[in-house]
């Protein structure tokens, strides 16, 4: 088996291997021609990016693919051939002597085997540090589920699609019903819209684009993670690191020829389609992959150049609402998950009830009336999944109810399909009960945390021989940050809630330091320097709050502007965690460490 590798350095020195003669004559004739839009398409499609293409694969090698058999040692082969061979004997001489022989060394070579697996990951887990490679790999492999083939697709006719061009065909036709636009609810409407499009895209540009520069895309490139699969044309981003000045000049000549003439090459819309199963999903229908495009790298670099301009002339003159908060910088989405909670919470202050609709294609809840609602987006033509939209009414209570709404509640309807009323819904990554309780949050987050353990178990477990900075680090990276996602919007929920998240971190400071059970879990914060979940919350929401004040956003320091309740009040919101006394577990940590920092002293 062959592989092909890229040599980088080659890439930046190409002149002398590649000719780099030939692109700097079309460097030149790019740079110096007056290139209308028609004679520009043919030499943009073939003669510059084919340049570049040529470039990247004259400096990839072939190389042996790895092998993936593992090397035993020569007293290990020695007993597996003795193992053959009595297995042969066995099988040509079926006696009771060679067969329980044979037996004998079965279990003997599976013994040694098991013994050397142990012996090298014993070793690994000693030497393994976060500045090797493969710590995250191997923490990245632990997690996830590997790779499973893909199995026989359902057609629509009940037949099964077997060979690979059959499962192409088959996600095929998926694609193209889930691209499809939608059906036509007003014609006169439509054609309206698309004759203003039209007529807006056959005007000259009335003010011409900053042109791009090599410091630009020196800057995106940089920005670009290596290990990124290339598209159609086989440039990677480890090739555009390489690339040395003459080749940047060419793309900033291609770049400007492109903002010049209004065209995008088509050969950077090509791209290659992949399946992805989606989790917890039957593989064999063919709705049920996640399909993501693989394109070009360098259509990928001239869309970021196209973006940081866009964004410049939309924010710079207001054209965005303040309610935008996807894709878009100095935005997150726990701050659109404080901003409901908050909504919600003044509602139970004055003793309201709010409803919520929770839409699968607007991902955000709407205060215009159902039919209102259903008739704008028939008139744009836009879909709405029933079964991933919930309707959920917010009221304040100590308690769980046991019924969503009350009996004579109405049943709201979207695009002639019912809405149903639920007691939580998944909403940027936080489950909202309709109480704000936040139990189900917490829950649905300990379950994962734990499925994430249990992977990671032979790299932090009690037998695993990793140094504890190494266990700590792998903690923080990939396991704390899983439970505390957008803890600014639920720190304030009662203790006994926040309380299971904290076992979580006492089992695993536990099982890293394969501490006695005498040991107390405020002794193992204290010599992992980790801070309880309680501290962290608390210090995670007072930066939280402290950078939403200075936003420039209205509609962010709006929300964390107010005075929070007083302790004796029956309702806390998200500011209340900043009061709140430390809990008895962190109170303990502190006065160890002040204890060792007086004893140092």
């Amino acid at each position: 088996m062959l592989g092909t590798r890229m040599e980088t350095r080659r890439v930046g020195v190409a002149r002398s291997t590649v000719g780099m003669c030939r692109i700097r004559v079309h460097n030149r004739a790019l740079l110096g021609a007056n290139v209308t839009r028609r004679a520009y398409n043919p030499a943009l499609g073939a003669r510059p990016h084919q340049s570049i293409a040529t470039v990247v694969e004259n400096s990839s090698r072939e190389v042996p693919a790895a092998d993936s058999r593992r090397k035993l040692p020569e007293d290990v082969r020695v007993l597996l051939r003795a193992k053959n061979a009595a297995m042969r004997r066995a099988s040509v001489y079926p006696t009771c002597e060679n067969r329980s022989c044979a037996r004998a060394l079965q279990r003997k070579v599976k013994a040694w085997i098991q013994e050397f697996k142990n012996d090298k990951w014993s070793i690994l887990m000693e030497e393994i540090t976060p500045s090797h490679q493969a710590y995250w790999k191997l923490a990245k492999a632990l997690k996830s589920d590997g790779y499973l083939p893909t199995p026989a697709l359902r057609k629509p006719d009940n037949t099964f699609a077997v060979d690979d061009r059959e499962k192409a065909e088959c996600l095929a036709d998926s694609i193209e019903q889930q691209c499809s636009n939608n059906s036509i609810h007003d014609a006169a409407h439509s054609h309206r819209i698309e004759e203003e499009v039209r007529m807006k895209i056959s005007l000259e540009p009335q003010d011409d684009l900053a042109p791009v520069s090599v410091d630009e895309i020196q800057k995106h490139i940089k920005a670009l993670k290596t290990k990124k699969a290339p598209g159609l044309d086989g440039v990677s981003n480890k090739a555009l690191k390489g690339f040395s000045l003459p080749l940047m000049a060419l793309l900033v000549a291609i770049f400007n020829a492109c903002f010049k003439n209004c065209y995008f090459p088509p050969i950077w819309k090509e791209a290659v389609v992949i399946g992805l199963p989606k989790p917890g999903k039957p593989r064999d229908l063919s709705a049920s992959y996640r399909l993501i495009s693989l394109l070009s790298e360098l259509g990928k670099l001239f869309e970021k150049t196209i973006k940081t301009r866009l964004s410049e002339h939309l924010i710079g003159k207001g054209l965005i609402i303040n309610k935008q908060f996807g894709f878009r910088p100095n935005h997150s989405c726990p701050q659109q998950v404080h901003r409901l909670v908050e909504h919600i919470s003044e509602g139970f202050k004055k003793k309201r009830k709010t409803v919520a609709v929770f839409f699968d294609v607007a991902k955000a809840f709407d205060r215009r009336a159902i039919d209102e609602l259903t008739r704008w987006l028939r008139l744009w033509r836009i879909k709405v999944n029933p079964e991933k939209s919930a309707a959920i009414r917010f009221n304040y209570s100590k308690h769980k109810k046991k019924f969503t709404v009350p009996f004579n509640a109405p049943t709201l309807h979207i695009d002639n399909a019912s809405i149903p009323w639920q007691h939580n819904y998944k909403y940027l990554g936080v489950t909202l009960d309709k109480h704000l309780h936040f139990r189900n949050h917490v829950a649905r987050v300990s379950k994962l945390i734990k499925f994430c353990q249990s992977r990671l178990y032979g790299m932090i477990g009690r037998k695993s021989k990793m140094s504890l900075r190494n266990k700590r680090t792998l903690y923080l990276m990939c396991i704390r940050p899983v439970m505390t996602y957008a803890c600014p919007v639920f720190a304030h929920a009662a203790p006994n809630i926040i309380k299971k998240l904290q076992k979580i971190q006492n089992k695993f400071c536990r099982q890293a330091t394969d501490a006695h059970w005498c040991v107390e879990n405020s002794v193992l914060h204290g010599d992992l320097e980790l801070p309880t979940i309680n501290k962290f919350m608390k210090d995670a929401s007072k930066r939280f709050f402290d950078m939403a004040q200075n936003y420039p956003s209205p509609l962010i320091v709006s929300a964390v502007t107010y005075e929070p309740p007083p302790a004796h009040h029956f309702l806390k919101r998200p500011r209340n965690v900043l009061s709140d006394p430390p809990d008895a577990l962190t109170s303990e940590v502190e006065k160890l460490a002040e204890a060792k920092s007086m004893q140092i002293d």
